[in-house]
């Protein structure tokens, strides 16, 4: 696979169930998915929303925020249910929007 189609793959999708604009969700699933090379500051935020937010899923809401994963595959290789990361999700993306945007 070259890095055309990967970039292809990894595309941002909007979130109808989120309470947020495009622009906003974009920059948020910009962020995360750019992980490794954001500054601590933002790392450290990412991380933080992760553990206060996924609880007992924390490290695999961070796995699906930062990696290219959709929810069906964490559902299927860890043991949570899809609609649960689907939650998790949307409520971290409010989250970051209310308090770092």
């Amino acid at each position: 696979m070259n890095n055309y189609e990967k970039i292809k793959e990894m595309r941002f999708k909007f979130m109808r169930s989120v309470d947020l604009p495009y622009k906003k969700q974009a920059l948020i699933w910009s962020m995360c998915k750019n992980f490794s090379v954001q500054p601590k500051e933002v790392k450290v935020k990412i991380v933080y929303l992760c553990l206060s937010i996924g609880e007992e899923y924390a490290a695999h809401l961070f796995e699906l925020l930062t990696k290219d994963r959709t929810t069906l595959e964490m559902s299927m290789r860890v043991p949570c249910d899809e609609s649960t990361l689907k939650r998790k999700r949307k409520l971290f993306y409010e989250a970051f929007a209310k308090k770092f945007i």
